[in-house]
């Protein structure tokens, strides 16, 4: 299990040299994330849901991005006599 381990700021200042602990941070924090361990941040799973028919839906707070899935009925297909001056055998 990865151990999660804080980086500041002026760690990773540009121009200064990476010290081996902050290297093996980046290295661990993403597995203590998902290991889900002592001071890691929780990330929450994202949600799906499916509304049916017309309306207004409004952004739950602290969400950041939303994928929209749109799905038509179709067309009709037709179903007339193919227009004036047609004949048909």
């Amino acid at each position: 299990m990865a151990d999660w381990r804080n980086i500041t700021d002026g760690a990773l200042a540009v121009d200064a040299p990476i010290r081996s602990i902050d290297a093996l941070a980046l290295r661990d924090n993403p597995q203590a994330i998902a290991e889900r361990s002592a001071g890691a941040p929780r990330v929450k799973p994202p949600s799906i849901e499916v509304l049916m028919g017309s309306g207004s839906w409004t952004v739950p707070a602290g969400v950041m991005r939303v994928r929209v899935r749109l799905i038509g009925g179709g067309g009709g297909g037709g179903g007339g006599t193919g227009g004036t001056g047609s004949s048909y055998a």
